[in-house]
């Protein structure tokens, strides 16, 4: 734990950021630290003065404040357990109609963390009120202010029920679901710099003769402290390429890094502790992750238990949209110094890999569905066609793409199914006119 920081600061602040009892936890506390301020404050001048403004809604007698409390506590209790058994089955329908990796997703969603936690700071505040009503020297003891205090908390916890009610019936749709992972998808890669890529081939011939750095875990490779990383780089005057893909599998042993110079057995073990391996998959650690989950979302809505190819191709469009942004993100990403000085580079996955790779189990379970077929074609189309993306695409690639298409296509479909996938064949073989690739008609 000790030997890597990073790396255990990291994941157990996922494990907590990606909780359903995140928010619940602080809000509980929070309520704690608010009742003891307010029976601080039943004793002030401001207080009283407070008290003679609210006096139409301040409860008078200790049964009837033990009552109005023990009603919202027992009632806010019910909710809890309703709210709980809800978010249980909008994560089971997610891990089952749509993907399990879109569970995190769900979990993470602020507004039911917010809506338990003002179920559980109320039932805390109320229960902290009860137990301090009753005889005092002075008399009776009843915290008012503190109580109704209390009381606005629970009118607030049913308007926040009736909330809940309405934002757990959209969160189960799945317009609502696909548009959620394309937006946290689409604003991770957005946040990448497009002046920071540099040529694949280009950062590869300079990297081909540099030492190897072997990696020291095993696991999934799911991020590094880059920021960490560029300063020991510096610090040892020396230039880093990371030369495999974030979402990797390796072994101890496995090549990790490459580096310009021999360095020593410390610096390596330095910056070696800035990589983080664990199982789950953030969207906002990376993109891909995204692309992923929409794939496999599109994937089930085409198996044949489920059967929703409208679901497929409102899917594909997303990706198309994500594909566009990602073709202006083409190479190897490169990090700087505080003095501008290259340091670190890091491999991604290029466009054909990522569409070859996201694409192809849509493609295997959705040949038969000519309009499934028809949307892929027609996101080749997208691609072609898009003017910010203009001499960026590898048409090569993009062509041998369409030619797996064809291939897969051809002996599932017949008659004017072809025909109808020949209109946008049309299309696209004008669009690549001047490249000299032709996609061959269905027949």
């Amino acid at each position: 734990m000790f030997k890597r920081p990073y790396q255990y600061v990291r994941k157990t602040y996922l494990a907590l950021t990606n909780s359903i009892i995140f928010l619940p936890s602080l809000m509980a506390i929070f309520s704690v630290g608010l009742s003891i301020f307010m029976m601080t404050f039943e004793n002030s001048e401001l207080s009283k003065e407070a008290k003679e403004v609210l006096k139409f809604a301040l409860v008078t007698g200790a049964d009837n404040a033990r009552f109005v409390l023990n009603a919202f506590i027992g009632g806010i209790i019910s909710l809890m357990v309703f709210n709980f058994s809800m978010v249980m089955v909008v994560l089971n329908q997610a891990a089952t109609a749509f993907s399990p990796r879109v569970v995190p997703g769900v979990l993470t969603n602020k507004s039911y963390q917010i809506v338990l936690g003002t179920y559980l700071a109320t039932i805390l505040y109320c229960l902290l009120l009860i137990v301090n009503i009753g005889k005092t020297e002075e008399g009776i003891y009843i915290p008012q202010l503190s109580i109704f205090v209390g009381m606005c908390f629970g009118v607030l916890s049913l308007v926040l029920f009736i909330y809940f009610i309405h934002s757990i019936s959209r969160s189960v749709q799945v317009d609502n679901i696909i548009l959620m992972v394309y937006n946290k998808t689409f604003n991770e890669l957005e946040s990448k710099k497009v002046s920071n890529y540099q040529d694949y081939q280009t950062v590869f011939d300079k990297v081909s003769d540099w030492h190897t750095i072997i990696s020291n875990q095993s696991g999934y490779f799911r991020e590094c402290n880059r920021e960490k990383i560029v300063k020991l780089a510096k610090k040892y005057d020396i230039e880093l390429f990371i030369n495999l893909e974030e979402g990797s599998f390796l072994v101890i042993g496995t090549p990790l890094l490459k580096v310009n110079k021999e360095i020593g057995l410390e610096a390596m073990n330095e910056i070696l502790e800035e990589f983080v391996f664990y199982d789950n998959e953030y969207i906002q650690d990376n993109y891909v992750y995204g692309i992923k989950q929409l794939s496999e979302i599109a994937t089930k809505a085409l198996s044949p238990g489920i059967n929703d190819p409208e679901t497929a191709i409102r899917t594909i469009n997303y990706m198309t949209l994500i594909f566009i942004e990602k073709a202006l993100r083409e190479g190897v990403y490169c990090y700087t110094d505080k003095e501008g000085t290259q340091r670190l580079w890091e491999e991604t996955y290029s466009l054909y890999n990522l569409m070859y790779r996201y694409i192809s189990p849509i493609l295997y379970y959705g040949k038969s569905d000519v309009m499934v077929m028809d949307r892929l074609f027609a996101m080749i189309e997208c691609l072609l066609s898009a003017e910010r993306i203009k001499g960026k695409l590898d048409i090569a690639k993009i062509d041998s793409l369409l030619l797996e298409f064809h291939f897969t296509i051809k002996g599932n479909i017949e008659g004017e199914q072809k025909n109808y996938l020949n209109k946008t064949l049309i299309r696209i073989n004008l669009l690549l006119s001047s490249s000299g690739f032709q996609v061959p008609f269905f027949e």
